[in-house]
């Protein structure tokens, strides 16, 4: 819609992001985190409030499950990961998985943060803050020299 095409994921990566926020342990680890975070423990885990936890983790997997579902977009499809910083269901070996697959990756964080050290962004938008936001490119994909926006 408007002036911005979301990436199309492929079938295939969306069912894997989809598969990863339902598997069926994941709203146990969801609720143990919680109490451990208050410091709290339960003698059992009731199973009537795994979904009321669980909606935030699987909001962003959805958002690309049902685009993925769009088979009448013609629009180019593509192998997305999906790294939402949830401590309980999601990638944590965010530069292991672009070691192996490589592709493009979309960072916002400092340069000095361990996930980045040693990689050149493709392209960056430094803020105020000290943070950016930066697109790391594998050589299957890099065009051109990396670039600094002011």
């Amino acid at each position: 819609m408007g002036g911005f095409d979301d990436p199309l994921p492929s079938v295939e990566s969306a069912n894997r992001s989809w598969s990863l926020v339902n598997d069926g342990d994941a709203w146990k680890k969801k609720f143990s985190s919680g109490l451990q975070r208050f410091g709290m423990q339960a003698d059992s885990i009731p199973p009537a409030l795994s979904e009321e936890n669980m909606l935030v983790e699987k909001s962003p997997a959805r958002r690309f499950l049902i685009l993925a579902s769009r088979a009448a977009v013609t629009r180019p499809r593509y192998d997305l990961r999906l790294y939402w910083g949830s401590p309980i269901v999601s990638i944590r070996d965010i530069r292991g998985e672009f070691d192996q697959f490589g592709g493009a990756w979309v960072y916002r964080g400092r340069l000095t943060d361990k996930e980045v050290t040693g990689l050149t962004p493709t392209v960056t938008w430094p803020a105020r803050d000290g943070t950016a936001l930066s697109i790391f490119c594998s050589p299957d994909v890099v065009v051109g020299e990396p670039v600094t926006s002011h």
